[in-house]
């Protein structure tokens, strides 16, 4: 799934050097949540990456200097993977990461579309092999948990391809994020989650969840 997705991505988007759109790495929620906060600094530990590869075949619509129809070899893994380690805000560096026990992607309709994006380390013109970052991903609706910022979603809420030339839909609703037995924090004001958005450029709204039904939802 990851191939195929990444090299439409590749067709219709330009690729800049830090790709992601929706990371969250949490301290701890609280009800009583604050004003937007810009980061001032994102601290990252660099890890080696796996060398992998596959080929790809281009779509016949393909831009942003990639040919349409020609095969390409992705070579991810051949630089770092950068994690996240610490986010410091008005001063305050927040380290304490929460992992959630389940992500859901939960989309419009039946399909399985997302875009995923890497930092990419070869000009793609005129190249027909590209070599990328970070480590490839093996599951996209995991890609959220792996805390690296060189690699994510792309437009994950956009889901009316509306947007003009070079934009692509996700048919994604909303992202669940779920921690099963709740989530407390001793001090609110110490609370956090960042919100990171590719470009600055895309609309979204977080609202707590309060319950499961027996089914999960």
């Amino acid at each position: 799934m990851a191939a195929s997705q990444f090299l439409e991505t590749l067709s219709q988007s330009t690729f800049t050097n830090v790709r992601i759109l929706f990371l969250v790495a949490i301290s701890f929620l609280c009800l009583d949540i604050s004003a937007q906060t810009g980061i001032t600094t994102i601290n990252i530990n660099n890890v080696s990456g796996t060398n992998t590869s596959y080929s790809q075949t281009a779509p016949n619509d393909a831009i942003n200097d990639i040919v349409p129809n020609a095969t390409y070899t992705i070579r991810n893994g051949r630089g770092n993977n950068a994690e996240v380690s610490s986010y410091v805000v008005s001063g305050r560096t927040y380290d304490n990461f929460l992992a959630p026990d389940t992500v859901a992607i939960r989309r419009t309709d039946g399909s399985r579309f997302i875009n995923i994006w890497y930092t990419l380390i070869t000009d793609p013109n005129g190249v027909f092999t590209l070599d990328l970052d970070p480590d490839a991903v093996t599951d996209a609706d995991q890609i959220y948990l792996n805390r690296n910022i060189n690699s994510g979603y792309d437009n994950i809420l956009v889901n009316t391809d509306d947007e003009g030339l070079g934009t692509i839909q996700a048919q994604t609703e909303r992202v669940d994020i779920i921690w099963r037995a709740g989530i407390v924090t001793c001090e609110p004001d110490s609370a956090i989650f960042p919100v990171l958005d590719r470009g600055g450029n895309d609309e979204v709204k977080v609202a707590a969840i309060t319950s499961l039904d027996s089914n999960g939802d």
